[in-house]
Formats: C-alpha cells, sequence, structure tokens
C-alpha cells in the first residue's frame, strides 16, 4: 500500500539520520529519537488493536511530557529549567488562574440566573450591608463564595500565598476574551463591517468606535457597550433576553465555529476545557439557544 511505502522510506530516513550520529553521544538523545521515530512513524495496515494503543500511548506520553517542557520553559527564567518544587508551584498557579476564568464565566456574567440558574444557591448575599462594613468582612465574604466555588479537591489552592493575583489574572483574561470574540465576530453578530472592529480605530478620529467597545471610564469590559441598547439605564438582567447576547455567550464558550449552521463541538471548546458541563447546565443552555 502506499502508506506502507511511505512509512519504510521515512523509517529508512531515520535509520540514516541516527547511524550518521552512532559516534555522538549514545545517552538520552538516542532514546528520545527512538522513542519520537517509534510515535511519528504510521502503523501498518495489518496492525493489531494492541499495537495501535501501545503506539497510542506512546504519542501520549510524548505530548504529556512537550506539555511538561513547555510549561518549564514558559515559568522559567532565560529557558532555564525549574526545579521539581518551583514546576508544581507554576502548575498551581496555571489551576489558581483557570479557576478564575471559570469563575468568571459562571458568576460574573450579567445573567438572569432566573431564566438560566448558573449555579446552587451559594447562601450569600452580597448585597446585604453585612458584607460590607469592613475590609475584613468584604474579603471574607469573597472567600466563602470561592470556597464553595472551587472544587474541594482544590481548596488547598487557596492557601497559596499569591492566590488573589492569580485568580484575578484568570478573571481579567475572560474580559479581555470576550471582547477579543465581539470584535472578531462583528460581522455575523452585529451585522456590521468586520474591520470596523479588527482593523483598529483612532480613538481621536474615530470615537464612535471607542463609545461601542469601550466604558465610560475608557477601559475593556466584560461585555462591549454595544450590548446595551438602553444605555446607560438598561437592565443588565434583560440582557440575555436578546438573540445577539445569546450569541456572544454562544461565541465566548464554544469558539466562532458555533456560530455555523453545521457546527459540532469539538473535545478542546472553552466549555469541555472549564468543565462547565458540570459546573453550569444552565450556561451550556444559553449556548445551545
Amino acid at each position: 500500500m502506499p502508506r506502507n511505502h511511505q512509512a519504510e522510506d521515512f523509517t529508512e530516513e531515520m535509520d540514516v539520520v541516527q547511524a550518521s550520529n552512532e559516534e555522538g553521544d549514545k545517552g538520552s538523545s538516542d532514546n528520545a529519537l527512538c522513542q519520537i521515530r517509534t510515535a511519528i512513524v504510521p502503523c501498518s495496515a495489518e496492525a493489531t488493536p494492541q499495537q495501535l494503543h501501545q503506539t497510542l500511548e506512546k504519542a501520549q506520553r510524548l505530548l504529556f511530557d512537550l506539555g511538561t517542557h513547555k510549561s518549564k520553559k514558559r515559568h522559567g527564567q532565560k529557558g532555564t529549567a525549574l526545579s521539581n518544587n518551583d514546576l508544581a508551584l507554576a502548575l498551581q498557579e496555571d489551576t489558581i488562574c483557570s479557576c478564575g476564568h471559570k469563575y468568571s464565566m459562571t458568576h460574573c456574567l450579567w445573567i438572569n440566573t432566573d431564566i438560566f440558574p448558573l449555579c446552587l444557591d451559594l447562601g450569600i448575599d452580597l448585597h446585604s450591608s453585612e458584607c460590607w462594613v469592613s475590609l475584613l468582612s468584604m474579603e471574607d465574604s469573597v472567600k466563602t463564595e470561592l470556597f464553595k466555588f472551587i472544587p474541594p479537591a482544590q481548596h488547598q489552592l487557596m492557601t497559596h500565598q499569591n492566590f488573589g493575583d492569580h485568580f484575578g489574572v484568570g478573571i481579567s483574561g475572560v474580559h479581555s476574551e470576550m471582547v477579543s470574540d465581539i470584535k472578531t465576530c462583528a460581522a455575523t453578530i452585529f451585522g456590521l463591517n468586520a474591520e470596523f472592529f479588527i482593523g483598529g480605530h483612532d480613538q481621536f478620529s474615530q470615537p464612535e468606535c471607542c463609545a461601542l467597545i469601550l466604558s465610560s471610564a475608557n477601559s475593556y469590559t466584560k461585555f462591549a457597550p454595544v450590548l446595551f441598547p438602553d444605555g446607560d439605564t438598561g437592565n443588565l438582567d434583560n440582557m440575555l433576553k436578546t438573540s445577539k447576547m445569546v450569541q456572544v455567550v454562544k461565541v465566548s464558550l464554544f469558539d466562532k465555529a458555533s456560530l455555523l449552521g453545521l457546527f459540532v463541538l469539538a473535545p478542546k471548546v472553552k466549555a469541555k476545557i472549564w468543565e462547565l458541563r458540570e459546573t453550569s447546565a444552565g450556561m451550556l443552555a444559553a449556548s445551545f439557544i
């Protein structure tokens, strides 16, 4: 079969490369090369299910090692490898940041919870004056809400000395992502020229653009003010009653492809990454409308 011939040719080329390096280091680099070759060379058409399983297992292990290496390099300084303790700390920080993403999606949206119940009642009235008597009471109220939101297996992350900073980074990241989603989908969602958002604008010569994507404080908002049909007097609880708002939420969860009629959920959409199917059935209901 042509595929087998390609595999044999590629294997021969790899053998030549490996033979040319026989006089070099015979340590871990050779082992890594053999593993990579085994993983990327396609199986023959006569391969058994067991052989396919073994090949997939090796490929997954290599991908995991690659992800670990990238994480080390991303969090390291000047490309130096992190120690195991430093790497564990960096992974904790990434997890905290992800919790911030998830919290922002399920708790900070301006969604009418009577229509789309996003989470269980936490028993905390953040509008109560008792929550705002002092800075300490404010902090305790927010921590209590977070403690009930974050999965029990990750409660120990809240003892991280920089928990608040990394959690805040996760929340603010969602703000920027949603603004970006609105920009890139402007033509489809709002029926506008996509270049109106994507091409950028001069805030001095085109103040009307700022009015659409910036708040009155001249900073990005979670959703662009263009979503507020009644301006500052609008009722935030009514935002999801508009079809435009539902489209924006759908894009924010399932990416731009979700606006296509033949869209099929992929395994790596945001909803899957943030495990929203376990956390928020209401959010998914809003996205499938």
